[in-house]
């Protein structure tokens, strides 16, 4: 749940996609499904270990993305709560980030990001172990994070000039054009590049989950570059 990249398009619509960096021995994720809770339907791909996901999306057009930590790396202190994988599908309970912050508990959480997205609104949600913070951005402007736990502040300004200069690219880049970024972007060295590997620690860019609202649908495209296969999931929007 490292890398993050959003893009807006015409009409009312938007692409994100995340690359996940995990440790190898981590097990396999579930590929996307949909569930149904009665009061929504969510799509996610899941963690069988910590019981939740990083990214998700409802039929109401919603998307939420997670990644660790929040301004700068931290120092685990185990034992935590539970996973923040599971804040994500936690997040669909509530109407506004505001809610959220005010009434979700948040103690002994492992510090965390999340990327929420409407329509019309673009949103960064923070918790540091200690305080929550609201960012609102701009929702027509693209748009990339990298996780302060695995990339210091130099390296995370050089993948936004990455992104910039890979933006000139393009007219309007689409869903594959995006996905190519995550597949290729970089300077040649593995532990910093979009698609990382770091031997020594057992991390690697594992799968990469790209989510595009357009129209009444939501369609989501997982890549398992672990096991190499490809999968596609779409829900209805209400």
């Amino acid at each position: 749940m490292c890398t993050v990249t959003y893009l807006p398009l015409n009409g009312n619509g938007y692409i994100l996609t995340s690359s996940r960096d995990e440790r190898i021995s981590r097990p396999l994720a579930n590929k996307p499904a949909i569930k149904d809770n009665q009061t929504y339907k969510l799509l996610f791909p899941g963690d069988p270990e910590g019981g939740g996901t990083w990214i998700a999306c409802n039929n109401y057009g919603r998307t939420i993305c997670l990644f660790n930590g929040a301004f700068k790396a931290h120092i685990p202190r185990y034992p935590y709560r539970h996973s923040r994988g599971l804040i994500v599908l936690d997040y669909f309970g509530f109407e506004t980030s505001e809610t959220f912050r005010e009434s979700y508990d948040f103690s002994n959480i492992e510090p965390f990001t999340l990327i929420i997205l409407n329509r019309k609104t673009l949103e960064e949600f923070k918790w540091d172990g200690t305080n929550t913070y609201l960012i609102k951005h701009k929702s027509n402007e693209p748009k990339i994070w990298s996780s302060a736990t695995l990339y210091p502040p130099d390296v995370i300004k050089l993948r936004e000039l990455w992104f910039e200069e890979w933006k000139t690219k393009f007219n309007i880049p689409d869903q594959e054009d995006i996905i190519d970024f995550h597949l290729s972007a970089g300077n040649g060295n593995k532990e910093n590049d979009v698609l990382m590997e770091r031997k020594e620690f057992s991390l690697k860019t594992v799968s990469i989950t790209s989510v595009q609202l357009s129209g009444n649908k939501i369609n989501m495209k997982y890549l398992d570059l672990l096991q190499k296969n490809t999968c596609y999931e779409e829900i209805i929007i209400k």
